[in-house]
Parts: C-alpha cells; structure tokens; sequence
C-alpha cells in the first residue's frame, strides 16, 4: 500500500503477490456482454487483438468464444497469472498469453496488431 493508502497497482510486486492468494477469473470493470456493442463498433473479429495487461479478467476469452474473435493476444507483466490463464484456455484456438511489460514491449513489432485493448492499465500504472 501507498502511504496514501492506495494499494500499489504500479507495481509487479503486487500482482505477483495478488494472483499468488487470488487465483481464478476475475473482472474489475465490465463484461463482454457489457462491452460487445462497444467493442464490435470499433474491432473486427478479423482483426488481430492486443490485450495488454490482461491479468486474470475472462474477456478475451469471451471475445473469442461469444463474439466470434478469431486471434486475441493477452499479455501481463505477472508471470503467475499468465501461467494461470494459458492453463485455463490452452484448448480455446485463437486465444493465445504471453509475459511482457506494456510499458516497453520490443518483442512485439510495432504492426503486429489490428487493435490494442486496455481495460485497467493505464489505471494501475497511474496509482503511484
């Protein structure tokens, strides 16, 4: 925790001790079926998918299995939840986790995707 008493989002450290006692699907915001009408304005489910940050949130699971998405890449700085989530999805074609950092990612080429998504991000990195 900050000494402003917000948890310290920005940090791996968190996550990593997060996802160690918090194991499972979780979302912080809202659903596929919230977000779909919102999603498919703006993204084909042709479209290759970048979700960064995805920790353990079922959307681009949902994404590929609901809405018909054909390639959603998910990545997160937190190793323990990227092991988490390709144990859950390993069978689910299209659906595909890395680990990597948002912030700097020079193992991802700049054309790689259609589509970046973020859903809580920007906001975990600003809580410090």
């Amino acid at each position: 925790w900050t000494s402003k008493g917000m948890p310290k989002y920005h940090l791996q450290s968190y996550w990593e001790e997060r996802y160690k006692r918090e194991p499972g699907l979780y979302d912080w915001y809202q659903t596929y079926t919230r977000l779909s009408p919102l999603i498919s304005k703006y993204v084909q489910t042709k479209h290759k998918v970048l979700q960064i940050g995805c920790g353990s949130s079922p959307l681009t699971q949902e994404m590929v299995q609901m809405g018909g998405f054909k390639s959603v890449h998910n990545i997160d700085y937190c190793q323990i939840v990227i092991n988490q989530m390709r144990g859950l999805h390993q069978a689910i074609e299209g659906l595909s986790y890395a680990v990597a950092d948002a912030r700097a990612m020079p193992e991802i080429p700049a054309t790689s995707f259609d589509f970046v998504l973020d859903k809580g991000t920007l906001d975990a990195n600003v809580s410090n």
